[in-house]
């Protein structure tokens, strides 16, 4: 048997918070390291679905929270082109 499809879209505008740090060193001239952490929530959404299976009206809640982490790191090169001087360092 063969449940029922269930198809839908959900466009909307989202506000929250996010809040994190970072840290960026140059330990070479012209290089630099660099690390950040972020912690967000957007808050949770509820979608009501409705749908008729096998000759029966359903109803369906789902509730899901939109929150995360993310952390980033990377190296970062200056390029000196174009007749600029080296900053010294």
């Amino acid at each position: 048997m063969v449940g029922p499809t269930l198809a839908g879209a959900s466009t909307d505008f989202r506000y929250g918070w996010t809040g994190g740090g970072g840290i960026e060193l140059s330990p070479f001239a012209g290089w630099s390291l660099k690390a950040e952490y972020l912690r967000y929530d957007l808050r949770s959404n509820v979608l009501n679905i409705a749908t008729v299976s096998g000759g029966a009206f359903q109803t369906a809640t789902f509730t899901h929270n939109t929150s995360g982490y993310i952390a980033r790191v990377g190296v970062n090169y200056k390029f000196f082109w174009g007749g600029l001087s080296h900053p010294g360092y």
